[in-house]
């Protein structure tokens, strides 16, 4: 049960910290959500950032209650300091379910 209540806070934890004003309910409200890219073994590519990639991301999880966050990684341009595009997220499946 604490596996799944830090899963979900990280979750939370990238909604709001991906916002440049967690108080700023709209901004999240509008954010849309993707559908990461599988490149198999329980890693998925999602072209969001910002308040879309913590909606995508808890999206995701709420679908596939299975698996775990192993590490998020994110994925820049090369030509901006600093500019994310995407992030890639390595799960592993949950034995405790």
């Amino acid at each position: 049960m604490r596996k799944i209540m830090a899963v979900m806070a990280l979750a939370f934890f990238f909604t709001f910290v991906s916002c440049h004003s967690a108080g700023d309910p709209k901004k999240i409200d509008r954010a849309e959500i993707v559908q990461p890219v599988s490149y198999g073994n329980n890693l998925y590519y999602f072209s969001a950032v910002e308040a879309s990639f913590g909606k995508s991301l808890g999206a995701f999880l709420d679908k596939n209650r299975n698996l775990e966050i192993v590490t998020i990684a994110p994925s820049d341009t090369g030509f901006q300091y600093g500019y994310t595009v995407g992030y890639f997220v390595a799960f592993r499946l949950n034995t405790e379910r």
